[in-house]
């Protein structure tokens, strides 16, 4: 964008103390990028532990063997035992009864003659009738007070059986609980292991950056040049881009990218009103202190665009130098 006249050009490079530092810093990142991949070799999930299968197994158990008699069937085994020997005592109560009442008629038809005896036969046939209701209704009385004991005793063990099948689940559970304890420890050590293998893969990542930000911080050199007669475009480019409102304040990028201390940016901001193309110029006017601000908390960009800056001011010097 200069026309006429030309330029006295000083430039010094980077401290000669700092390029083996720079230099190596090239190797290692080329060295960690074609390094392999390295996949975690430990297991990251805990296993089951000894008292959880062990819980696991019994709940199996016991859903196999499936609904249990809970005592119904012996205290009705029982009950039942008990019934029939009381019925068979009301039974031969009766009967004992009856009999001693029939030896009475026979005894007082003897006595009588053949009247009496004739009347005798038809009193036994009722005192044997007799006996024999009263025998159906003390046994069906007992047969349902037997029912009510053979139901009462069931409840009993059934609730002795629920009790112990509640009691086996509770110790079950503390088992389980144990057991699960236990795999929490052991996932906790996994996830300590997996922590560290992370740690180990990303220290030398952190230990280039720590690099980089080291170059960052160090002067890299700088290259002025002085104009003997040029005619410039700068007051119309100045008109044009009413946003800059002075020729000063053009450094905002370059000043985040270099930093201030180092005079490099100075340069740039020479080559950018000197020798950019116009279209490069209104975009830096229009979008350089907010591309600058967004660029502070970034120095792997921060460094991109020093890169980019230092080959725009190597190509700018090379065709002075013509």
């Amino acid at each position: 964008m200069s026309k006429g006249g030309g330029t006295v050009e000083t430039s010094s490079g980077p401290d000669p103390r700092y390029n083996d530092f720079i230099d190596g810093n090239l190797a290692l990142a080329g060295t960690m990028a074609n390094s392999p991949y390295v996949a975690y070799q430990g297991d990251q999930t805990a296993d089951f532990t000894g008292d959880q299968m062990a819980a696991f197994q019994n709940i199996r158990s016991m859903a196999a063997q499936g609904p249990q008699d809970l005592g119904y069937g012996v205290a009705s085994d029982v009950a039942n035992t008990g019934v029939q020997q009381v019925t068979q005592n009301a039974t031969d109560e009766i009967m004992r009864a009856n009999a001693m009442a029939n030896r009475g008629v026979n005894s007082a038809a003897s006595m009588s003659g053949a009247y009496g005896g004739a009347r005798h036969t038809l009193l036994n046939a009722e005192n044997n009738r007799n006996a024999m209701g009263q025998v159906g209704r003390s046994a069906a009385e007992i047969g349902f007070q037997g029912q009510g004991l053979r139901l009462g005793a069931a409840g009993q063990m059934m609730q002795s059986g629920m009790g112990q099948t509640n009691q086996a689940l509770t110790l079950n559970n503390a088992l389980a609980g144990v057991g699960q304890q236990q795999q929490g420890l052991n996932q906790a050590d996994l996830n300590t292991n997996y922590g560290q293998f992370l740690d180990e893969q990303n220290y030398p990542l952190r230990m280039l950056s720590l690099r980089q930000s080291a170059i960052g911080q160090t002067p890299m050199g700088t290259v002025s040049r002085q104009p003997t007669q040029s005619q410039s475009m700068l007051p119309s480019i100045l008109s044009a881009g009413a946003q800059l409102g002075s020729a000063a304040i053009l450094c905002w990028v370059a000043r985040e990218a270099y930093g201030a201390d180092n005079p490099k940016w100075l340069s740039f901001r020479e080559w950018m009103m000197r020798e950019a193309p116009v279209w490069l110029f209104r975009l830096y006017v229009k979008h350089g202190p907010a591309f600058a601000k967004w660029l502070r908390d970034k120095p792997i960009m921060r460094a991109s665009v020093r890169f980019v800056m230092d080959r725009i001011l190597e190509v700018a010097n090379a065709r002075a130098s013509r």
